[in-house]
């Protein structure tokens, strides 16, 4: 009698060799033509139509490669490897690849002295990175990112006016690749013990609220907690 379990070590070496031919055979073709059209992009002055349709090209370039590195990620989860972290150098690494437009949307709110976290930073700060993307790319208006200390937990809270984005339900590359994101982001908030949750209030105010466990042993809970400082990332690129 043959069994149809399949061997879990066979498997994953064929998902790893999945991810690594996608790498192969996209990321090399992608990153030349983004550099091509960059190059191509500044011939054209800024009042040349032209160069504005060539930067809305780039700006699909940029997403598609966003996307095969996605589906590598979600084909090919590394191992989790937990450390002492920054909070502020996980959100900074956040915004590194928010393009300028996008940027001058965004405030954000951080809370002075945050306490470190123990967890895996690069893959919170790419799981952040996604989710920003999808609150950005959803609204046209502002988008507010707060991170304060709560308790035991840092809080990560996107907040954004409902009601804004392009409209109709009609499947397309665009949304298709928002929420390759956010799948992405789900799954790997929940590897490192982290928790999403989403609301929309009867204002049509959209807010969707990332808590992640602190150290353990440091007391997030102390009287006076300083208070948050606002700034705008585009102001200080």
């Amino acid at each position: 009698m043959h069994s149809s379990h399949r061997n879990p070590p066979t498997d994953n070496v064929q998902v790893d060799q999945l991810g690594l031919t996608m790498t192969q055979v996209f990321s090399t073709p992608l990153a030349a033509l983004r550099s091509s059209m960059e190059a191509l992009a500044s011939d054209y002055r800024q009042e040349d139509p032209r160069g504005k349709t060539l930067q809305n090209a780039l700006d699909q370039v940029s997403r598609m490669t966003r996307d095969v590195q996605a589906l590598v990620e979600l084909t090919s989860p590394r191992d989790v490897q937990p450390m002492r972290c920054s909070v502020e150098e996980i959100v900074d690494s956040a915004l590194r690849p928010r393009t300028f437009a996008q940027l001058a949307r965004l405030q954000v709110a951080r809370q002075d002295n945050l306490p470190p976290v123990i967890v895996d930073g690069p893959l919170l700060a790419t799981a952040l990175s996604h989710v920003l993307e999808g609150a950005l790319e959803s609204s046209r208006g502002p988008v507010l990112l707060q991170v304060r200390a709560e308790r035991d937990e840092v809080v990560f809270a996107l907040v954004r006016e409902d009601g804004e984005g392009q409209g109709g339900d009609a499947p397309t590359s665009r949304t298709a690749s928002l929420g390759l994101g956010m799948a992405l982001a789900r799954r790997d908030l929940d590897r490192i013990g982290a928790r999403m949750e989403f609301e929309r209030s009867e204002q049509g105010r959209a807010c969707l609220r990332i808590w992640v466990p602190l150290v353990p042993g440091v007391d997030s809970a102390k009287a006076a907690l300083p208070a948050a400082k606002s700034t705008n990332p585009a102001k200080h690129s």
